[in-house]
């Protein structure tokens, strides 16, 4: 039986919170369960919070299914999804859409359309993950969808979706690249395989500011030798502009691919014809017409292998992928920030004693960066999902599992050569599927938490952690640093929140004595009950703005007492 399984947990803030200053936190946590959790796509959402896939082995019906999470600014989960059949699915990317839900590809030997192995699966989710369409697309062999891109018209108005990957059902060579165009609703615009005679696919695709599409991947008809790292501009209509290969004698690879600011493109591969030795992370920075304004190596002795790459607001780039060389054992995610010449400006590992790997790397709203991926030292057991958000200065080396490499840069010296695919229609077959709900479970690990100095579980600096009141709001610390007070109150204006002051004896003090049972009491109910809630916070600040009245009150008791005592005595 099909299902959707909706695997909710507790959320603990706010979904799409941010701080009050429109930074977020740095941050690593992983998500998963008792098995498998693989992959790893990631994406900021409009709310500021992200949404991301992967596959799971650990929920489901049969072997792998997608996995959507959508998480808030700070990786705590609002929702999250499976879909999947008895055997695999598996995503190859998502993204958000206009809307304000989502779309994912990726690939299916649940449900084919015509009986073949693999074929591309497309589902379009709401805001809160219910399905609006999804669909099976495929042939008579492997069909597998590796990217997928909301399109626009002329009018800057959704006009549908294009998707890249692969396919081997069409007559051409041994395997094709094969870009799709959907209507809004997920039917076939029109589709197109280009190939030669050799082995062609595709791993990104994007639409360009002239309305067509930009799109990478690997061919083994063309160019130097070995595989080549293949970049195709096409119009609207996936005609071909101009395609060009790049390479030397061994194999190289396009894996992402991005618009540049200045209105070429950067791609993101590996090579084994240039670099340090093995493979290595290579990046292109293009012009619009193809040809290359720098190219790099980035790497070690070992194999180091770059899956994504997005720009960034400074003008630079981050890339994401995996590496043997650095890192604390197997395999590590490796990430850098270049600069827009290709120089690093930053450069980090993340892993532990097994393996790691990266698959896609994005930027956040505040000019930071996001990487996700899978982790099989950490989290819930096998492997893991993992999120990192770092600052893009400063990184994430207060982290457990985070070093700082030396990575090895070089130029390149590929040549570019002029492909010449063959451009063929495709009919494959398309049909509508259905998936039927199931709930389920799952874990979170936190790697690397964002700091939170009064304990309150709301981090520094996010809405109701704001830092001290009273005239002192620019670079004070935390009111009450041992006390949970998110709203900072502070009657007095003294620089102590109301939570924890302690200049003078309070009513309960004078009535039952400083050390007082009942006092010991009534302090651990205000800073372990009372405080955790909005309207117990309302208590203590009632409390302690009527205190000097009250206190007043017994110390005119008190008076009048040994008054007349001494009357009495």
């Amino acid at each position: 039986m099909g299902k959707i399984a909706a695997l909710f947990f507790s959320v603990l803030l706010t979904c799409g919170t941010v701080r009050a200053d429109g930074k977020q936190q740095n941050w690593i946590r992983t998500y998963g369960g008792g098995s498998d959790e693989i992959l790893g796509y990631i994406v900021q959402t409009n709310d500021s919070g992200f949404i991301s896939a992967g596959a799971t082995d650990s929920f489901g019906t049969g072997e792998y299914d997608f996995l959507v999470i959508k998480t808030d600014g700070i990786g705590t989960v609002c929702w999250q999804m499976t879909f999947g059949l008895s055997s695999n699915d598996i995503p190859g990317s998502i993204v958000p859409t206009s809307d304000g839900g989502y779309i994912v590809v990726g690939r299916t030997n649940s449900l084919t359309a015509d009986g073949g192995g693999y074929d591309v699966l497309t589902i379009k989710l709401s805001s809160a993950g219910g399905v609006s369409f999804n669909r099976t697309v495929g042939g008579s062999g492997d069909d597998v969808g590796t990217s997928i891109a909301e399109v626009f018209d002329e009018n800057g108005k959704p006009d549908g979706y294009i998707f890249a990957g692969y396919t081997d059902s069409t007559v051409g060579g041994d395997t094709d690249i094969w870009i799709m165009k959907l209507t809004p609703v997920g039917f076939i615009s029109w589709q197109q395989a280009y190939g030669g005679s050799g082995e062609e696919s595709a791993y990104s695709i994007e639409q360009t500011a002239d309305g067509g599409y930009i799109a990478t991947g690997a061919t083994t008809s063309f160019g130097a030798g070995g595989s080549d790292l293949l970049v195709l501009k096409l119009d609207a209509e996936g005609k071909v502009y101009w395609q060009k290969a790049y390479g030397g004698t061994k194999d190289d690879r396009g894996l992402s691919i991005k618009p540049a600011q200045d209105g070429g493109y950067v791609a993101a591969g590996h090579t084994s014809s240039f670099g340090s030795g093995g493979s290595d992370f290579w990046v292109l920075k293009l012009d619009a017409e193809g040809n290359v304004s720098w190219q790099k190596a980035y790497g070690g002795t070992k194999d180091d292998r770059a899956l994504s790459i997005e720009t960034m607001q400074d003008g630079g780039y981050v890339v994401a992928g995996e590496t043997s060389s650095f890192g604390s054992g197997g395999s590590d995610a490796l990430i850098l920030k270049l600069n827009a010449d290709g120089t690093v400006s930053l450069q980090q590992t993340f892993g532990g004693s097994g393996d790691e790997c990266a698959y896609s790397a994005g930027q956040t709203s505040d000019g930071g960066c996001v990487v996700a991926g899978d982790t099989d030292s950490l989290g819930a057991g096998g492997s893991d999902l993992f999120v990192l958000r770092f600052d893009n200065e400063e990184g994430l080396l207060e982290c457990s599992g985070v070093g700082s490499p030396a990575v090895a840069v070089s130029d390149t010296a590929a040549i570019s050569h002029d492909g010449a695919v063959d451009v063929a229609e495709v009919d494959a077959a398309s049909a509508a599927t259905r998936w039927n709900p199931d709930n389920s479970s799952g874990e979170i690990f936190t790697v690397c938490p964002w700091k939170d100095s009064d304990d309150d579980g709301i981090p520094d600096g996010m809405p109701g952690d704001t830092p001290c009141a009273g005239g002192k709001t620019d670079t004070c610390a935390d009111n009450c640093p041992d006390v949970a007070n998110p709203d900072q109150e502070d009657s007095d204006e003294d620089g102590i929140g109301d939570a924890c002051e302690t200049t003078s004896l309070c009513p309960a003090e004078r009535i039952f004595g400083e050390h007082g049972t009942a006092t010991v009491r009534l302090r651990i109910f205000r800073d372990h009950v009372l405080s955790k809630t909005e309207a117990g916070r309302g208590i203590i600040q009632s409390y302690y703005s009527c205190a000097p009245a009250v206190m007043k009150v017994l110390e005119c008791i008190e008076g009048f007492n040994k008054q007349l005592r001494r009357i009495i005595y």
